[in-house]
Protein backbone atom coordinates (compact mmCIF):
# COMPACT_ATOMS: atom_id res chain seq x y z
CA UNK A 1 0.00 0.00 0.00
CA UNK A 2 1.36 3.42 -0.81
CA UNK A 3 0.66 6.69 0.92
CA UNK A 4 1.99 10.25 0.76
CA UNK A 5 4.87 11.02 3.11
CA UNK A 6 5.35 14.74 3.54
CA UNK A 7 9.13 14.46 3.89
CA UNK A 8 9.37 12.63 0.58
CA UNK A 9 11.42 9.90 2.19
CA UNK A 10 10.80 6.16 1.92
CA UNK A 11 8.78 4.62 4.73
CA UNK A 12 7.96 0.94 5.18
CA UNK A 13 5.21 -0.16 7.60
CA UNK A 14 4.84 -3.84 8.48
CA UNK A 15 1.43 -4.67 9.88
CA UNK A 16 0.24 -8.00 11.17
CA UNK A 17 -0.66 -10.06 14.17
CA UNK A 18 2.78 -9.82 15.76
CA UNK A 19 3.58 -6.24 14.83
CA UNK A 20 2.88 -3.29 17.10
CA UNK A 21 -0.52 -1.59 17.25
CA UNK A 22 0.28 0.86 14.44
CA UNK A 23 2.65 -1.58 12.74
CA UNK A 24 6.43 -1.69 12.67
CA UNK A 25 7.62 1.46 10.93
CA UNK A 26 10.92 1.62 9.04
CA UNK A 27 11.76 4.94 7.37
CA UNK A 28 14.63 6.84 5.88
CA UNK A 29 16.30 9.09 8.41
CA UNK A 30 19.20 11.49 8.14
CA UNK A 31 21.57 8.81 9.38
CA UNK A 32 20.21 5.58 7.81
CA UNK A 33 18.10 4.51 4.87
CA UNK A 34 15.43 1.81 4.67
CA UNK A 35 17.81 -0.20 2.51
CA UNK A 36 20.32 -0.30 5.37
CA UNK A 37 17.55 -1.54 7.70
CA UNK A 38 16.55 -4.42 5.39
CA UNK A 39 18.43 -7.10 7.35
CA UNK A 40 16.58 -6.05 10.53
CA UNK A 41 13.30 -5.97 8.59
CA UNK A 42 13.85 -9.47 7.21
CA UNK A 43 14.86 -10.66 10.66
CA UNK A 44 11.63 -9.30 12.16
CA UNK A 45 9.61 -10.91 9.35
CA UNK A 46 11.31 -14.25 10.11
CA UNK A 47 10.51 -13.80 13.82
CA UNK A 48 6.87 -13.13 12.90
CA UNK A 49 6.81 -16.26 10.75
CA UNK A 50 8.29 -18.37 13.55
CA UNK A 51 5.85 -16.92 16.08
CA UNK A 52 2.96 -17.69 13.74
CA UNK A 53 4.24 -21.26 13.32
CA UNK A 54 4.63 -21.67 17.08
CA UNK A 55 1.11 -20.36 17.62
CA UNK A 56 -0.28 -22.76 14.99
CA UNK A 57 1.60 -25.68 16.57
CA UNK A 58 0.28 -24.73 20.00
CA UNK A 59 -3.26 -24.62 18.61
CA UNK A 60 -2.74 -27.98 16.91
CA UNK A 61 -1.53 -29.50 20.18
CA UNK A 62 -4.55 -28.08 22.04
CA UNK A 63 -6.90 -29.54 19.42
CA UNK A 64 -5.13 -32.89 19.57
CA UNK A 65 -5.38 -32.96 23.38
CA UNK A 66 -9.08 -32.04 23.16
CA UNK A 67 -9.63 -34.79 20.59
CA UNK A 68 -7.84 -37.34 22.81
CA UNK A 69 -10.00 -36.29 25.79
CA UNK A 70 -13.14 -36.66 23.67
CA UNK A 71 -12.07 -40.10 22.44
CA UNK A 72 -11.29 -41.23 25.99
CA UNK A 73 -14.65 -39.93 27.22
CA UNK A 74 -16.46 -41.70 24.36
CA UNK A 75 -14.61 -44.95 25.05
CA UNK A 76 -15.54 -44.75 28.72
CA UNK A 77 -19.15 -43.91 27.83
CA UNK A 78 -19.26 -46.91 25.47
CA UNK A 79 -18.01 -49.17 28.27
CA UNK A 80 -20.64 -47.84 30.68
CA UNK A 81 -23.33 -48.14 27.97
CA UNK A 82 -22.30 -51.74 27.30
CA UNK A 83 -22.30 -52.56 31.02
CA UNK A 84 -25.72 -50.94 31.43
CA UNK A 85 -27.17 -52.79 28.43
CA UNK A 86 -25.85 -56.12 29.74
CA UNK A 87 -27.32 -55.45 33.19
CA UNK A 88 -30.68 -54.48 31.72
CA UNK A 89 -30.68 -57.71 29.66
CA UNK A 90 -29.89 -59.70 32.80
CA UNK A 91 -32.71 -58.00 34.72
CA UNK A 92 -35.14 -58.67 31.88
CA UNK A 93 -34.20 -62.38 31.83
CA UNK A 94 -34.47 -62.57 35.62
CA UNK A 95 -37.90 -60.93 35.60
CA UNK A 96 -39.03 -63.22 32.79
CA UNK A 97 -37.79 -66.27 34.70
CA UNK A 98 -39.59 -65.12 37.87
CA UNK A 99 -42.80 -64.56 35.90
CA UNK A 100 -42.52 -68.00 34.28
CA UNK A 101 -41.85 -69.67 37.64
CA UNK A 102 -44.93 -67.98 39.02
CA UNK A 103 -46.91 -69.43 36.11
CA UNK A 104 -45.28 -72.84 36.69
CA UNK A 105 -46.43 -72.76 40.33
CA UNK A 106 -49.94 -72.03 39.12
CA UNK A 107 -49.63 -74.85 36.58
CA UNK A 108 -48.63 -77.34 39.29
CA UNK A 109 -51.55 -76.23 41.46
CA UNK A 110 -53.88 -76.49 38.47
CA UNK A 111 -52.71 -80.05 37.69
CA UNK A 112 -53.32 -81.04 41.33
CA UNK A 113 -56.82 -79.54 41.15
CA UNK A 114 -57.59 -81.26 37.83
CA UNK A 115 -56.34 -84.66 39.12
CA UNK A 116 -59.41 -84.92 41.36
CA UNK A 117 -61.77 -83.35 38.83
CA UNK A 118 -64.33 -85.72 37.27
CA UNK A 119 -66.04 -83.42 34.74
CA UNK A 120 -66.50 -84.24 31.06
CA UNK A 121 -64.17 -81.44 29.99
CA UNK A 122 -61.24 -82.84 32.00
CA UNK A 123 -59.37 -83.89 28.84
CA UNK A 124 -59.73 -80.41 27.34
CA UNK A 125 -58.42 -78.87 30.57
CA UNK A 126 -55.43 -81.26 30.68
CA UNK A 127 -54.71 -80.48 27.01
CA UNK A 128 -54.80 -76.76 27.80
CA UNK A 129 -52.41 -77.30 30.73
CA UNK A 130 -50.07 -79.24 28.41
CA UNK A 131 -50.09 -76.35 25.92
CA UNK A 132 -49.35 -73.95 28.78
CA UNK A 133 -46.46 -76.20 29.88
CA UNK A 134 -44.95 -76.20 26.37
CA UNK A 135 -45.36 -72.44 26.09
CA UNK A 136 -43.64 -71.88 29.43
CA UNK A 137 -40.80 -74.20 28.37
CA UNK A 138 -40.34 -72.18 25.17
CA UNK A 139 -40.32 -68.86 27.02
CA UNK A 140 -38.04 -69.91 29.88
CA UNK A 141 -34.65 -68.22 29.37
CA UNK A 142 -32.89 -70.95 31.36
CA UNK A 143 -34.09 -73.61 28.92
CA UNK A 144 -32.54 -71.66 26.03
CA UNK A 145 -29.10 -70.52 27.27
CA UNK A 146 -28.39 -68.69 24.01
CA UNK A 147 -30.90 -66.08 25.20
CA UNK A 148 -28.78 -65.35 28.29
CA UNK A 149 -26.00 -63.73 26.26
CA UNK A 150 -27.02 -60.18 25.39
CA UNK A 151 -26.64 -58.70 21.94
CA UNK A 152 -25.61 -55.11 22.61
CA UNK A 153 -26.25 -52.93 19.54
CA UNK A 154 -23.74 -50.30 18.46
CA UNK A 155 -24.72 -47.19 20.42
CA UNK A 156 -25.81 -43.97 18.78
CA UNK A 157 -24.74 -40.56 20.07
CA UNK A 158 -28.09 -40.26 21.82
CA UNK A 159 -27.51 -43.63 23.52
CA UNK A 160 -24.12 -42.49 24.82
CA UNK A 161 -25.25 -39.08 26.04
CA UNK A 162 -26.43 -40.26 29.50
CA UNK A 163 -23.06 -41.97 30.04
CA UNK A 164 -20.81 -39.03 29.11
CA UNK A 165 -21.05 -37.43 32.54
CA UNK A 166 -21.67 -33.94 31.23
Amino acid sequence: QTSFISTGRLELVVRGRFAGYTGDVYRDTTRTTVEEKLPRIFQSLEVYRLEAGARAEKQRLREEARRRREEAALAEARERYDEHARWEHFKKNSQEWQRINSHREFLVAARVAVADYEGGDKEAIVAQLDVAQRTLDELDPLRRPQLLAPVVPEPTNADLKPFLGG
